[in-house]
C-alpha cells in the first residue's frame, strides 16, 4: 500500500515539473547548491495537500526563492514579504507574511480572533497560515479591522466563519479578493512603489 502512495506522490510530482516546463528533477534544480533535495525525500515528506498548494503558488508567484525538503519559500511577491509553504500534513500548509505592525496593546485581542495569526514585532511583521490564500487575505484585513478597533475579535471571528461558509457555497467576499490595507514598509523601497 505504501509503494502505490509513493509512486501515486512522485507521479504527482512529475506531472508538475512537466506542466511547469522545469526537468523531471525540479525540486533539484530549484535548489541552491548547499541545499540539495532529493526527489524520493520530497515524495516521502510531502503531503498531497502541500504539493497541490505549492503548485497554485507558483503558478501564481513563480518559482520560489528558497526550497528545502519541508518548505517553499518566496520573498518580496507584492503584497506578500514572503510566502511559505510548508511540507506538513496539516490544515495550514501556507504561510503568508506581510509588514505590518501591531500595537502592543493589540496583540491580545489577535490572539482571540484567530490562532493562525502570528505577530514578529521585531520584525514588524504579521502573517496568517491557512490552506488558501483567500483565507490569508480574510484573515489579515479582519486583523487590521480589529486592530484598528472597526471589530472586536469575537465579531471578527463570526465575520470570518460566515465568509468562509459563504464561500463553501459559491459566494465571494471583497475581504478575501484583496488586502485592504497598506504592507509597505517604513522605509519602502521608491522602486518597489513604482513597481506596484
Amino acid at each position: 500500500m505504501r509503494i502505490i502512495a509513493v509512486a501515486v506522490w512522485l507521479v504527482c510530482l512529475l506531472t508538475l515539473a512537466c506542466r511547469l516546463g522545469q526537468p523531471k528533477g525540479w525540486p533539484i534544480a530549484l535548489a541552491g547548491p548547499d541545499e540539495a533535495v532529493h526527489l524520493k525525500v520530497w515524495v516521502a515528506v510531502w503531503s498531497v495537500q502541500s504539493i497541490a498548494v505549492a503548485r497554485l503558488m507558483i503558478g501564481r508567484y513563480g518559482q520560489p526563492e528558497e526550497v528545502h525538503s519541508d518548505r517553499m519559500v518566496w520573498l518580496d511577491r507584492w503584497p506578500w514579504k514572503r510566502i511559505v509553504v510548508s511540507a506538513e500534513a496539516s490544515q495550514t500548509p501556507l504561510e503568508q507574511v506581510v509588514d505590518y505592525r501591531v500595537p502592543e496593546g493589540k496583540l491580545r485581542d489577535l490572539q482571540r480572533f484567530s490562532p493562525n495569526l502570528r505577530v514578529d514585532a521585531e520584525q514588524r511583521e504579521l502573517s496568517s497560515s491557512s490552506d488558501r490564500e483567500d483565507y490569508n487575505r480574510l484573515a489579515l484585513n479582519l486583523a487590521d479591522d480589529v486592530v484598528g478597533g472597526r471589530l472586536t475579535p469575537a465579531q471578527a471571528k463570526r465575520f470570518f466563519e460566515q465568509t468562509v461558509r459563504l464561500s463553501s457555497a459559491g459566494k465571494s467576499s471583497p475581504y478575501t479578493k484583496r488586502l485592504f490595507f497598506v504592507t509597505l514598509p517604513e522605509e519602502a523601497d521608491p522602486a518597489r512603489l513604482e513597481r506596484f
